[in-house]
């Protein structure tokens, strides 16, 4: 009992405490820049020791969003067995799934004609497909991966908009809509 308990200890010490600041170790796959997401890429291709699947691609960046304000990423999917997107707080935890949509995998993705996405991190429904919601948060986490890809994902654009930029539904086409 005492061998668990002492596990325990170590587990929330390292999660909360004793956890590294955010990005105080560089990796290529994890921005500092708000609302920047970076090339994704590996561990195997970044060299850092860690123990992850080395076939997954991971991108990461911190959001921040006003409440008047949309974070738009557009981007492509690679072909690959699962991809996902999903918003997490500073200690890597998902925010509240159950009453707000934090994340999107592929297949619930809908898709431009192109083949590309868009999708939009806000803090209200804006209307369109592919909305992520921040959950009242002005601040956490964009967390991307895509297991088994058959090639290099592709770096994803972000823009930092007004909400009232964003197209409503049903007309996306809109004069000056993102």
């Amino acid at each position: 009992m005492a061998r668990r308990i002492a596990d325990l200890i170590m587990f929330l010490r390292d999660g909360t405490i004793e956890m590294p600041l955010p990005y105080s170790i560089p990796i290529s796959f994890v921005s500092a820049t708000p609302n920047e997401l970076p090339q994704p890429a590996s561990f195997r291709m970044t060299g850092y020791e860690a123990w992850a699947a080395v076939d997954v691609f991971y991108c990461q960046a911190p959001f921040r969003i006003q409440p008047d304000e949309a974070l738009v990423i557009k981007g492509r999917f690679p072909d690959c067995a699962f991809a996902n997107v999903v918003l997490w707080n500073r200690h890597l935890q998902a925010f509240d799934y159950r009453g707000h949509r934090i994340s999107l995998n592929r297949k619930q993705t809908i898709f431009e004609p192109d083949g590309s996405f868009r999708m939009v991190i806000a803090h209200k429904d804006p209307g369109v497909p592919n909305w992520l919601d921040t959950a009242g948060h002005t601040e956490g986490t964009i967390f991307w991966r895509f297991l088994l890809p058959k090639g290099q994902p592709e770096k994803m654009e972000c823009a930092l908009v007004p909400f009232s930029a964003i197209a409503e539904r049903g007309n996306p086409d809109r004069e000056g809509a993102v």
